[in-house]
């Protein structure tokens, strides 16, 4: 039911409450516009006491109507600016919608967004202007908020044996399951559509859709999904996560006690995040280990809730939906490095060469690597180095997991690489220089128009406006038919698939089909001289 309140007036907009029903009672929210928006909407039971380190559990109803007209408490992290409350007691989720009693009946599709951050740092509105998207087109977002860091990702064998299931880790997972059956069972009541729902995620968050995708527990729960950035990484097993986390157990003091689950469950939430490595969350950098990534990936596969590696849960099947595989030209440029800039392309050739030999690679993977960048070292060596550590990082490994799901999926399957820039330097994570080449969020904030993300001053060009609305349709396209919009085509409709295959390559506000993108590029890298593989894939 849709009915308007007490008014009152902001930065010229009405605002009024406005009710809708769930099957846990009625909710309130705010109307700004014809947009409403209900914020903090629990759909777990609190992840504390007894149920800390447990499989999401629906939760307990409240009595009377739910107040979701302003943010509640996140859940806890670390290394972050921002005046939130946080708390254990975080398991709940936004909707913003247009469509709360449409006089036509009309439902619309439903957008899910999971935000990033590593899975150790983020929250519902982390990423600024979410609610856009919904006030532009005939969507509904759902933002959920899930169990990060120590909270959401532990596994340790006492906390396997003390779960049902045998298995710990990927809480997030099991939380983001709970949220979208929350979806379903409560979505047409905002006017969405329960069978059109389509998952969005940047880069830990584009990591948790292909894990929702090698999860059983996912099947009939959402219908399509745009990962950005993501991680197809997703090896771990439960073993070896059990036996790496062992330091946590030591950081945090409970190796050496009779009761080493009782000492866990002991302590606060402060003495875990205290505890907690900061190499669980650092991006990809240059190559120097021939071993690959010295750093874990939290999503692990533990047989239950991710049940294969992603690479095998797609030749299986098991959840056969629509996708788009994103990722962009320079990833790591969130990061501009100011020693790169500075370098002549002489002395970054050098750079290459050194640095690789000094670390035990050969000067022919080092000659290689020159030869492979040479075109971007034309124009810039901070291109080139983002280039080639984006492309190790992150694009061979989603364009390799992308050629394998047009394989096995009867579903459509989009790979795509965005390549156009900011029209003028961003200022993004490092302070003396902005980031000049496609970074690692520049899709999402095209889209979402979120230029203070990073709460600083950036005007969009009428060139990126242009690219933004652009994108922004084809996902909407995407969520509403299950196909990408306009002239992007399937990976695998490229005649001789997969040695042949299809990347929609983003520039501007058009899209270019380059059959075999970077084929050359990623196959020369994997093999002998450099053996970049998939142990040099990131794990965000």
């Amino acid at each position: 039911m849709h009915s308007l309140l007490t008014f009152v007036c902001n930065n010229s907009k009405v605002l009024a409450d406005v009710f809708a029903t769930t099957n846990c009672g009625p909710v309130r929210g705010s109307l700004t516009g014809d947009l409403a928006s209900f914020l903090s909407i629990p759909y777990a039971e609190p992840p504390v006491g007894k149920f800390r380190w447990q499989p999401a559990q629906p939760n307990t109803c409240w009595s009377g109507t739910y107040d979701a007209t302003s943010y509640g408490p996140i859940c806890y992290q670390f290394n972050l600016d921002t005046k939130r409350q946080q708390s254990e007691d975080c398991l709940t989720l936004d909707v913003h919608t247009r469509f709360l009693n449409h006089p036509h009946n009309k439902t619309v599709p439903v957008i899910f967004w999971i935000y990033g951050g590593s899975n150790v740092v983020g929250y519902t509105n982390y990423y600024t202007n979410l609610q856009y998207i919904a006030e532009a087109h005939d969507v509904i977002v759902v933002s959920v908020s899930y169990r990060l860091n120590a909270f959401g990702w532990t596994a340790i064998d006492v906390l396997s044996k003390n779960d049902k299931r045998g298995v710990s880790g990927n809480y997030g997972i099991t939380d983001l399951q709970l949220a979208l059956q929350w979806v379903q069972d409560n979505i047409a009541s905002f006017g969405g559509d329960k069978k059109k729902v389509t998952l969005l995620g940047q880069s830990s968050g584009g990591t948790n859709i292909l894990a929702l995708l090698a999860s059983p527990s996912s099947k009939g729960l959402f219908h399509g999904a745009i990962s950005l950035s993501a991680s197809p990484n997703i090896t771990m097993n439960l073993h070896d996560a059990e036996k790496q986390n062992e330091l946590l157990v030591k950081n945090w003091g409970c190796s050496n006690v009779p009761n080493k689950l009782e000492c866990l469950y002991k302590l606060t939430p402060e003495q875990l995040l205290a505890g907690y490595p900061a190499s669980y969350n650092v991006a990809p950098v240059f190559p120097t280990s021939p071993n690959g990534q010295n750093y874990p990936g939290l999503v692990i596969v533990d047989g239950v809730t991710v049940a294969h590696p992603i690479f095998d849960a797609v030749k299986l099947r098991l959840i056969d939906v629509p996708l788009i595989i994103q990722t962009l030209e320079a990833e790591m440029d969130l990061f501009p490095s100011d020693e790169i800039e500075a370098m002549t392309t002489s002395q970054y050739e050098n750079y290459v060469v050194s640095t690789l030999t000094s670390e035990g690679w050969s000067s022919a993977a080092a000659k290689t690597v020159n030869e492979l960048y040479s075109k971007e070292l034309r124009n810039s060596s901070q291109l080139t180095f983002q280039a080639f550590i984006s492309d190790v990082g992150f694009t061979c490994g989603c364009l390799e997991f992308s050629i394998v799901a047009g394989q096995h999926l009867s579903s459509s399957v989009y790979a795509g690489l965005v390549v156009n820039p900011p029209s003028h330097p961003f200022p993004t994570l490092n302070p003396k220089l902005p980031s000049r080449f496609p970074f690692h969020m520049w899709d999402y904030i095209a889209v979402f128009r979120a230029w203070t993300i990073f709460d600083t001053s950036y005007t969009p060009s009428n060139e990126d406006l242009d690219f933004g609305d652009y994108l922004r349709a084809q996902w909407v396209d995407f969520a509403t038919h299950g196909v990408a919009g306009h002239n992007w085509r399937p990976v695998n409709s490229i005649e001789g698939f997969p040695n042949n295959y299809v990347v929609g390559v983003l520039e501007r506000h058009v899209e270019v089909n380059v059959a075999n993108l970077y084929q050359k590029r990623c196959a020369t890298m994997k093999h002998s001289p450099l053996n970049l593989d998939e142990r040099f894939w990131c794990t965000n």
